[in-house]
């Protein structure tokens, strides 16, 4: 019944630290198509940028939510698994925690 689990917790760590950055880098990217609109005559392809940019910001966003969200589990199985750790080696040590 019982098993081993192995766990690589700073691995853990740094892919939720990871993911974070990420997520910010996403908030900092802006849209550039009003500069590359400007330099084109053509109301077509001017369009076509406008309907790109738009659709970029829609997917970008719930790009965000997810990687902020994966961030976040990543984040509390790291510290719940940490803790859980201490726990159980206080227990083994006989320490109170």
């Amino acid at each position: 019944m019982g098993g081993t689990l192995k766990l690589d917790l700073g691995l853990i760590g740094d892919l939720a630290a990871d993911l974070s950055r990420l997520h910010g880098d996403f908030q900092h990217v802006g849209s550039a198509a009003s500069d590359y609109k400007t330099g084109i005559g053509s109301t077509a392809i001017g369009g076509a940028i406008d309907e790109f940019a738009d659709n970029w910001s829609i997917r970008r966003g719930r790009l965000q939510e997810s990687i902020h969200a994966v961030a976040e589990m990543a984040e509390s199985a790291h510290d719940g698994f940490t803790q859980t750790e201490v726990d159980l080696a206080n227990k083994i040590l006989g320490k109170d925690s």
